[in-house]
This record gives structure tokens, sequence and C-alpha cells, in this order.
């Protein structure tokens, strides 16, 4: 009971000489980590000086405010602190991403250029592009970019059909041919191509569904 006297009088003593209370919580609680995850504007896949990437965070979970910070490289850039970014003359040849927060939770969330970025000149990708072969197990389709504009590496991204209106990418896969395998069966597939140097994307049609 004498610890209890003691600290009635403590409170008591406070009060009176107008002293504030202020409960710190527990020290050692710890923060929830940060689950979910960001997506960016297709921007991101050819990125040039005056183009504006946007970062979305529709798909992060929890509530409390969420702070965003671009980074040149792994240079923090001043005053880039929202959502949105354009990109400025000192981001050409550098890898541009986003790192994601949120009050009250540990961890971030990062996303960010697959590429340097690009000049502002840049010439946009022109032309067509097809797939080649029969949409079936075990046959291969190959793109033919004989018709796409300019010179420099083909950089190669295909896509499987996820669900309604809906494409994943198909991972590792980064020739100018692919294989088909039974994940495949009723599914569509197609490709994008992007190439070095210049700004822009072209797909091919969709194939399929692919059949066993």
């Amino acid at each position: 009971m004498t610890n209890k006297k003691l600290w009635v009088r403590i409170i008591t003593i406070m009060l009176v000489f107008g002293i504030t209370i202020v409960s710190c919580g527990n020290a050692n609680e710890e923060l929830p980590d940060l689950t979910g995850y960001i997506s960016i504007n297709m921007e991101v896949i050819t990125p040039k000086v005056g183009g504006t990437l946007t970062v979305h965070t529709n798909n992060l979970e929890g509530t409390g405010t969420i702070y965003f910070r671009w980074l040149r490289g792994n240079d923090p850039i001043s005053g880039a602190t929202n959502s949105s970014y354009i990109l400025v003359a000192a981001d050409e040849g550098h890898f541009i991403r986003c790192e994601v927060s949120r009050a009250g939770y540990t961890g971030t969330r990062t996303i960010g250029t697959a590429i340097t970025v690009l000049p502002a000149n840049a010439p946009s990708l022109t032309g067509t592009i097809s797939l080649i072969g029969t949409p079936t197990v075990g046959q291969t389709l190959t793109a033919d970019t004989s018709n796409l504009s300019g010179s420099g590496t083909i950089i190669y991204v295909w896509f499987r059909e996820s669900g309604t209106n809906s494409y994943s990418t198909i991972f590792g896969e980064t020739s100018d041919s692919y294989t088909l395998t039974t994940n495949d069966v009723g599914r569509k597939i197609y490709l994008r191509v992007t190439r070095e140097g210049h700004y822009g994307y072209l797909t091919t049609d969709d194939v399929g569904p692919v059949t066993q």
C-alpha cells in the first residue's frame, strides 16, 4: 500500500502545479509490417524526360498517411514526395524508383523503371509485330519483328491470360520465342516488345486460347 500512497501524492502534486501527465504507451510495442502491393503507370516501361511516373496505392493494406520518396539511383530527389513525379533532364541515364511507406507500419514498398530514363527527343517505336506459330501445347510461338522501326536491342515480355481481360507476365520468358506448356491451356498469349533507345512499346494481337 506504501507504493500506491506515494503515487497518489506524486499525481496530486503534479495536478496542483499544472503538470500535464502524458501516456507514452508501451515502448516495446511492435508495429505491424506493411503488406499489399503498389503499381505504376505504363510510362515506366520506356521512361523519358518530360514524362510523368505515377504510383498507385489502392492495393496497399492498412490505413494511415502514405509517404512517397522518389530516388535517382540511390539518391533521394529533393522535394519529390508526391505520388507522381515528372522526369527532368537530370534523370536522363538513371534508374528512377519510388519508396512508399505508411504511418503506423514498418517496411516499405518500392517500384521503379526497368531501364534508364531516355532523353526527351528519343525516337518513338513504330511498326508492327506479330506471332508465328500454332497455339497448341508443345508448339513454339515466334515473334516477327521485321517491320519494327529503328535499331538496337529488342526486349521481349510474354504475357498469359490470367482472368477476364487480365494478363500476367510469364516469368523468365525474355526471348523472341516461347514454347507453350500445359499452364497455357485455355488461355491466350501475347507479346510486348520495346527497343533500346526508343520510346514506347508495341504488342502483338493475342493468340489462343491454347489447346492441349
